[in-house]
């Protein structure tokens, strides 16, 4: 049986990743390999796959929030977000509500 040994390059690849990224995956060990010498480093096959299937995910529907319709906060400062929102409806020019 011939075990398949990848580089880091061609493990990096294979899993669509930067080599620099790869390496510090397996710094964290969330990947096995293979130490041939102090500095050669392969991947096996196997652990790139396995590597895969550890990261795969299934989203939960989420539920619906309830969107905020405060206009102002307690402490009465309007967000940048709502003035460039209400400037935007209103069309240029004006000056938002509150702001004198």
């Amino acid at each position: 049986m011939m075990i398949e040994l990848l580089t880091e390059k061609e493990a990096a690849a294979r899993l669509r990743i930067s080599e620099r990224t790869l390496r510090d995956i397996r710094g964290r060990g969330e990947i096995a390999y293979v130490r041939i010498s102090a500095r050669k480093i392969l991947y096996r096959l196997e652990d790139c796959d396995n590597y895969i299937a550890s990261r795969v995910r299934q989203n939960t529907p989420l539920q619906p929030t309830e969107r905020r319709t405060s206009r102002k906060r307690a402490d009465g400062i309007i967000p940048f977000s709502q003035l460039m929102r209400e400037k935007k409806e209103r069309g240029r020019g004006e000056r938002p509500q509150g702001s004198e």
